[in-house]
């Protein structure tokens, strides 16, 4: 074992060699490090439960290789990129960074090859996304025992998916790469505790389905309490704040005090707001704070009871920014009695939105309502605009919450400021 083990540190058999003595024929390989945001599945777009939609594709079969190619790129694009956000931060050392790069090597090949296999068949390859790494520790220990679950996750994966696969040619494919992830669960392993059962804990490998992986990786993707997001790579950007009253949160590497904190914390918190993803700063001679979902603003002596606190009209933003004002959802309508109408600007809100709004901050925090509710085609939610916010509903995600979570405007706002 430490004999191959070197070897594939050495490069003399990357996951992209594997791949190609594997696939003859030009199908692919599958590699489950974690679950997908969505993938592909005759011709439809499913999406996994905490991830959008609320359907139950996640116990549903794979009905072609195709699927099952989209299924593995999705998740290798994520595990490539995680690797890759680890070594940008640039705090591994010796053998610990030796395996990382060669591991994270691995990844990008296997991206490439089954990328390429997907436009062989006549598919189309799934798209990377944004992930949050805001769950992977800061320091070298932590980083690797962590990625040593994530690699033995994998492995499993494998397994939970093989019995998808009709193609002898893919299914070698994932059995080549199964032993890849084993291989790197075991070295990594060898750091974390030399010697121990991570090598091997039981005798037969306990095959996972993508349910059971999404249970066990979803803070990669951020989770239903909207405590994280699927947006940005998350590392420190500032030193910790020794100002009284600030605290220092470690995933974004930002503070937050003053004004700002007491707001944040009687007004809504982490579900409402999302985490700090900059430090207080001067835009056009007003002090702001970027948040996940929104930017604070402050208002020297205009709203007293609230910190002077007003949050940017973001929903109204993001609504003009997809041209969407003049679309019908945003039309004004009279009142349809089946909740509240609000004549300010002639739209009604409903049902679990309606509880929403009253129950977690209401006209301060969202505004009045600027659409209608309406499936957005682009998702498959059913959304609706305010004007500080963009309410979304996921069956069975947050029932206390009403299923409801908000868009992440904040970090789509600054990054369209950045861009």
């Amino acid at each position: 074992m430490t004999a191959y083990r070197d070897a594939i540190f050495n490069g003399q058999v990357s996951r992209r060699s594997l791949l190609k003595r594997t696939l003859a024929m030009g199908a692919g390989a599958i590699a489950v490090s974690a679950i997908p945001m969505s993938f592909s599945r005759g011709g439809t777009t499913l999406k996994l439960p905490g991830f959008g939609n609320a359907a139950a594709a996640a116990a549903a079969p794979l009905d072609s290789d195709l699927d099952v190619l989209n299924y593995a790129l999705t998740l290798e694009h994520l595990e490539a990129a995680a690797y890759q956000a680890v070594l940008d931060a640039n705090v591994l050392t010796g053998r610990a960074l030796t395996y990382f790069q060669a591991f994270g090597s691995h990844e990008k090949a296997h991206v490439d090859a089954i990328i390429s296999t997907i436009k062989q068949l006549g598919g189309t390859p799934v798209q990377a996304q944004k992930y949050d790494f805001s769950s992977v520790p800061t320091d070298q220990a932590g980083i690797v025992k962590f990625f040593q679950t994530v690699e033995s996750v994998g492995a499993s994966a494998y397994l939970g998916a093989a019995a998808s696969i009709k193609n002898t040619d893919v299914l070698n494919a994932a059995l080549s790469i199964h032993a890849v992830e084993a291989e790197h669960a075991s070295a990594l392993a060898d750091i974390v505790a030399p010697g121990t059962d991570l090598f091997a804990p039981d005798a037969f490998a306990k095959p996972r389905t993508p349910a059971e992986v999404q249970s066990i990786v979803a803070p990669f993707f951020g989770n239903g309490s909207g405590t994280t997001s699927p947006g940005a790579v998350y590392l420190p950007m500032a030193p910790k704040s020794n100002a009284p009253g600030s605290t220092y949160f470690d995933i974004t590497g930002h503070n937050l005090g003053g004004g700002f904190r007491a707001y944040w914390e009687k007004f809504g918190g982490l579900p409402i707001f999302g985490y700090p993803i900059t430090e207080e700063m001067q835009e056009n001679g007003m002090t702001v704070q970027y948040f996940e979902r929104v930017r604070f603003e402050w208002h020297p002596g205009t709203f007293p009871s609230h910190f002077d606190v007003l949050l940017t009209l973001l929903g109204s933003w993001k609504a003009q920014q997809e041209g969407l004002m003049d679309t019908d959802p945003f039309k004004s309508v009279g009142d349809n009695g089946s909740g509240v109408y609000f004549k300010e600007t002639g739209h009604n809100v409903s049902g679990g939105f309606l509880q929403y709004w009253k129950a977690f901050g209401d006209l301060a925090v969202y505004g009045y309502p600027i659409s209608e509710p309406y499936v957005d085609k682009s998702t498959g939610l059913t959304v609706q605009y305010f004007q500080r916010q963009r309410f979304e509903w996921h069956p069975g995600v947050w029932p206390e919450r009403y299923d409801v979570l908000l868009g992440l405007l904040g970090d789509e706002y600054l990054q369209s400021k950045q861009s």
